[in-house]
């Protein structure tokens, strides 16, 4: 599992911080916007499977963690205010449960502020964009150590 950066907050940064946290609740599982892809799809259930389930309580502890992991990590102004604006409730989500190194549970959760227009099954397939900048991110938490282990903002192009 990677070690967490440190990242220095300045005094606006701290603030902004602290509004985006009050103004981004944990929100209920959402069917509309939020989708666990099943580890049964993926092929690779059994003995030495890869992947595991998310339950619904993990899916809010993974909400909780990406939503710190946001406002600690993100180092784009733009996701920042598009979140501020829309909230993280408006993003479409999925879950998606594997291992880390030494058998952890982690969830890598993808996040959409607009579905593809050519997946129409995105609660069942895993939906993988390159490009679109602040609308399109993931995240790699660990709900048992409540970290986040890994943060990534799409590139703009």
């Amino acid at each position: 599992m990677k070690t967490p950066q440190t990242i220095h907050l300045t005094v606006p940064a701290v603030i902004v911080f602290m509004i985006f946290v009050l103004v981004n609740p944990i929100v209920p599982f959402d069917n509309a916007r939020q989708s666990v892809i099943p580890c049964s799809v993926k092929n690779k259930t059994g003995p030495g499977t890869f992947c595991w389930t998310p339950e619904v309580s993990d899916i809010e502890k993974a909400d909780k963690i990406i939503i710190d992991c946001i406002a600690q990590r993100n180092r784009s102004a733009d996701l920042l205010n598009a979140i501020a604006k829309n909230g993280f409730g408006s993003y479409f989500r999925q879950y998606e449960g594997t291992f880390g190194d030494n058998g952890e549970k982690l969830i890598r959760i993808y996040c959409m502020c607009a579905l593809p227009t050519s997946h129409a099954d995105w609660r069942r397939n895993k939906i993988m964009i390159i490009g679109g900048g602040h609308c399109y991110f993931n995240a790699v938490v660990y709900p048992a150590g409540m970290k986040c282990v890994e943060f990534h903002v799409n590139s703009t192009r």
